[in-house]
């Protein structure tokens, strides 16, 4: 007897991984949800095209992917700056993703802050008082860096770590500027 299998950040496995997935579940019994433009895992650079393919080896019938452009969890002053940001990654780099319609948050907000140009001292005090709990995000090859720089500061997080997590507030550190050439 098999069950049916739901499989949440699906652009988080290799193909192999969906493929058991499909054999775990048999025919229709497999649902699948993930977002192409999240994948941070190396070695799986998703499409859900690839998906498509896997189930047809297997020879089950998938449905065409249903896209849901609305975020329960942020406030859209966060997706709106966020809807910036991948504007201009699509801007520089348009085929690093794949580009969907902007997602729409069901609340109100205000934008983040920006801070430019703080330096390390004006950091670590705005940690140590009104900002102590902040999460702070940064390069993943960089986060051992930035918790020595900011007094082993506990709440620093590379992208990989802090994926699925949901924090109140949050910090991105240099993430852009330390991105490698490609």
């Amino acid at each position: 007897q098999r069950s049916k299998v739901y499989v949440d950040e699906v652009q988080d496995y290799t193909q192999l991984e969906i493929l058991l997935f499909f054999y775990l579940s048999g025919p229709n019994g497999l649902f699948l949800a993930g977002d192409p433009a999240q994948s941070v895992v190396e070695g799986t650079e998703f499409r859900f095209e690839e998906v498509r393919g896997v189930g047809h080896f297997v020879g089950s019938v998938i449905q065409k992917p249903k896209t849901v452009n609305v975020n329960f969890r942020s406030h859209s002053g966060i997706l709106n700056c966020a809807g910036g940001v991948l504007d201009l990654m699509f801007t520089h780099f348009p085929s690093s993703a794949k580009q969907l319609k902007k997602d729409k948050g069901l609340f109100q907000g205000s934008r983040p802050g920006v801070l430019l140009g703080a330096n390390v001292d004006q950091l670590n005090i705005l940690l140590s008082d009104k900002l102590n709990g902040a999460v702070v995000l940064t390069h993943d090859d960089s986060a051992s860096h930035w918790r020595r720089r900011l007094n082993d500061y506990k709440r620093v997080y590379g992208i990989r770590e802090a994926k699925g997590l949901e924090f109140k507030t949050v910090i991105i550190l240099d993430f852009f500027q330390e991105i490698p050439p490609s």
